[in-house]
């Protein structure tokens, strides 16, 4: 019997295809600006605005403690001038005013304690003249020795002369004596004409022909001291401080020296 072998063949295998794998396209990113550069601006803006918030509280501290200072020194008829003038120049300087509510010295001045446009910049005037100075130029809160026992009708009569003329002046001399020597020093004796000043010299504090404003008018008369205790412009202002005026008027004819000075009292309506 005849054995037939069968050869199993080996299947041909035929590789099946790779798959081929695709990238995803990624986008290449974009530069974002330096970081460290925006970071910085960032922290510098925010370091500089926390820094005017600091110094607005403490110029807002100050500012509320100079007010109430010249309130009091308005309600004390034997208070010193120079406390009220250095009060307000410190609150025109640091432009303190404004962290007040008021848009100018002026207007503060006036609504706040009723002092008038022309005093507000005839005391911050002179302080800006005659103050004493340190090393540094800066100004020291009180009148240089030789021109503290001067008033301040004086010192602003004194505002348009030079230290080297200062000498020529005293302290026992009168408003109309140096205001008449200041006209001497500038060569303007005799000379009452407004038109022969600027508008600007004219109005300025300490002007040589005009106070405030208003032309000099020769002739005799006596020098009286006076200072404004309170101002009103309306009624309202009136009824607003109705109920403390009695006790102002009271408390100023009760001062220290009041009779023996021959100080007094008076209602006087100005236009």
């Amino acid at each position: 019997m005849s054995t037939t072998t069968i050869e199993k063949k080996t299947a041909t295998q035929i590789p099946a295809k790779a798959k081929t794998t695709r990238k995803k396209a990624v986008a290449a990113p974009m530069n974002p600006p330096t970081a460290p550069a925006v970071e910085g601006t960032n922290k510098t803006e925010v370091e500089a605005k926390k820094a005017q918030e600091l110094k607005d509280i403490e110029t807002l501290k100050e500012a509320r403690k100079r007010n109430a200072s010249i309130s009091k020194s308005l309600n004390n008829v034997q208070s010193s001038f120079t406390r009220i003038a250095f009060d307000l120049y410190w609150m025109y300087s640091a432009s303190a005013f404004g962290l007040l509510g008021y848009k100018n010295i002026y207007d503060y001045a006036a609504k706040e304690h009723g002092i008038a446009r022309g005093t507000c910049s005839d005391f911050i005037h002179i302080v800006e003249r005659f103050a004493s100075r340190d090393e540094h130029g800066n100004i020291l809160e009180e009148i240089r020795p030789e021109l503290k026992d001067y008033q301040s009708s004086k010192l602003i009569a004194l505002l348009g002369v030079t230290d080297a003329q200062l000498t020529e002046f005293s302290v026992d001399m009168s408003v109309r004596d140096i205001k008449k020597k200041v006209k001497d020093i500038h060569g303007e004796s005799g000379k009452s004409d407004a038109s022969d000043c600027d508008a600007s010299d004219c109005d300025a504090p300490g002007g040589d022909d005009t106070y405030n404003g208003k032309e000099i008018i020769d002739g005799n008369f006596t020098e009286v001291n006076s200072q404004t205790l309170v101002t009103f412009h309306n009624i309202d202002e009136y009824n607003k401080y109705l109920d403390g005026l009695n006790d102002l008027i009271e408390k100023a004819l009760k001062s220290k020296n009041f009779e023996a000075d021959h100080k007094r009292i008076e209602i006087v309506v100005k236009w």
